[in-house]
């Protein structure tokens, strides 16, 4: 059979009420190029918490696809696998400019986003009370090469993520309030992250297993971690600071 390209957008303004087990799902190796969503109040219904959070994205060797939310909202959803809002994984590409994703929840990692083997790039964007068990509102991973999508080995990858001009504010998690790294490469600037919270290691953030990250001209206040790290824990990582602050954090 032939795949033929295709792609979703959906445009605002209006509210888009996602059932409790219902999701987008686009998949590169089945046709799907992307996902734009516009001018969008996505409200996810109450109810039994879902499998996969409510936007999907994954790519493949051959072709990566891209999600992209602008201006858009995002509340209340919750996912029993990482990424309780979005997730992206395999060589895909997701872009959210002037975003908010707030009340959302996943039982692994990614309160609001799990980045997998992927690039992100956020701008403008508010994250508020995620949770999850590492990475309240986000969390960055390797795409292991025993991670299957369609039945056939893939090549590992790392995941590369550039924050700016964003907020994350009172999100928690076991570990890395408010993100964690792993084997992943991110760029934070001009952002702010104010009482996140962790019940184990890295208040705000969570480094690990040879992640980098560079901190520019952002502050890190008020966070707290149960265990160790206030602000941020680094384990076998590599973090660079620049004209940013840290206070308050304990």
């Amino acid at each position: 059979s032939t795949l033929f390209p295709c792609d979703l957008t959906i445009q605002g303004p209006g509210v888009l009420n996602v059932a409790a087990q219902a999701s987008i799902v686009c998949n590169t190796g089945q046709g799907c190029t992307g996902v734009l969503l516009k001018d969008v109040v996505i409200a996810c219904a109450a109810g039994p918490t879902r499998i996969i959070g409510p936007l999907q994205l994954a790519g493949s060797e051959l072709m990566a696809g891209s999600m992209r939310l602008v201006q858009t909202t995002v509340r209340d959803c919750a996912a029993a696998e990482e990424g309780g809002s979005v997730r992206v994984f395999y060589n895909a590409s997701l872009s959210l400019q002037e975003v908010v994703i707030t009340n959302s929840t996943s039982l692994q990692g990614g309160g609001a986003i799990a980045v997998v083997g992927a690039s992100a790039r956020v701008a403008n964007c508010t994250f508020s009370r995620c949770t999850a068990r590492s990475g309240g509102a986000l969390s960055m991973r390797k795409f292991n090469q025993d991670y299957q999508i369609t039945g056939t080995q893939l090549p590992a990858l790392r995941s590369t993520v550039a924050i700016e001009h964003s907020q994350f504010l009172e999100n928690s998690a076991e570990d890395g309030g408010a993100w964690a790294a792993e084997g992943s490469t991110m760029t934070i600037s001009n952002s702010t992250f104010r009482a996140n919270a962790a019940s184990g290691i890295g208040g705000a953030g969570k480094l690990n297993s040879t992640s980098t990250a560079m901190l520019q001209n952002s502050s890190l206040e008020g966070n707290a971690a149960a265990n160790n790290g206030g602000a941020m824990h680094l384990a076998g990582s590599t973090l660079t600071l620049s004209a940013s602050s840290l206070a308050q954090n304990s």
